[in-house]
């Protein structure tokens, strides 16, 4: 298909349509010359404009749901950031999709807030077990990441991720900051990154946020982390503070090499 003006990515419009979707120009502040709202490939097999409302109906009850549970993070001082991700935050969700978070904290606290949100949503049964068959409207967290790295990996999957992502809550500005942080995004999306970063230039410079060490969060943490790795490398060894006080981490098995 011939691209308008705008330079709108042909590698975004290509992946979108692998999930039967178009490009949404409006929503990634690139309308085309045509003025046509959403672009798409043309070998691309979509889902019918009927079926394309379902599931932005759909995705919305989901984003609804989802903000119910805001106590379970706003609790923890800790957690900066809470954003829907996956296909709810494409507005791309049938009624049988789960619901993807990606879950933003201060350093030294990723292993402890996953143990929390294991035990909370258990409890309320709402957490996604990676082996049920029904995970309607359950809670699947796969995406940690610590506040003070907001770099991401320079990848189409991680830019549509993040651009797609729909900010519940947050803490100090940190989505603007996640923007300010990773300018390779306009690579993808180089209108969207421009309207966002001009809007971060008029935030006020954001202040260090420090927060008083906790030794006893701190060994709790190293402890669910040393768990962690050995459930994840099946090695029976104590590793270092580095291998354990990660800055990521994610379940997402195929989304480096997309």
């Amino acid at each position: 298909m011939k691209l308008p003006k705008t330079q709108i990515s042909s590698e975004v419009i290509a992946y979108k349509a692998k999930y039967q979707w178009p490009y949404d120009a409006l929503r990634y502040a690139d309308m085309p010359d045509s003025a046509r709202r959403y672009v798409v490939s043309e070998n691309a097999k979509l889902f019918s404009d009927h079926d394309r409302a379902q599931r932005v109906k759909e995705s919305l009850r989901k984003i609804t749901l989802a903000k119910k549970f805001l106590w379970v993070w706003k609790f923890l001082p800790w957690v900066e950031m809470v954003a829907i991700t996956g296909s709810v935050a494409s507005l791309n969700a049938s009624p049988d999709h789960d619901i993807d978070l990606w879950i933003i904290v201060s350093p030294r606290r990723i292993w402890l807030t996953r143990f929390y949100d294991w035990l909370v949503f258990s409890l309320l049964g709402k957490r996604r077990n990676r082996h049920a068959s029904n995970v309607t409207d359950k809670f699947c967290i796969n995406f940690y990441k610590t506040s003070d790295n907001f770099a991401l990996h320079q990848s189409l999957a991680f830019a549509v991720q993040a651009v797609d992502s729909i900010i519940l809550f947050q803490r100090h500005d940190t989505f603007w900051e996640l923007v300010k942080a990773n300018r390779w995004i306009a690579k993808y999306f180089p209108a969207w990154h421009k309207e966002m970063s001009d809007y971060a230039a008029l935030l006020e410079k954001s202040i260090e946020n420090k927060k008083p060490s906790l030794p006893f969060l701190d060994a709790i943490e190293y402890l669910l982390g040393v768990i962690q790795y050995i459930k994840r490398t099946g090695k029976f060894t104590l590793p270092g503070k580095k291998e354990i006080f990660v800055n990521e981490f994610f379940t997402w098995n195929s989304i480096r090499n997309e």
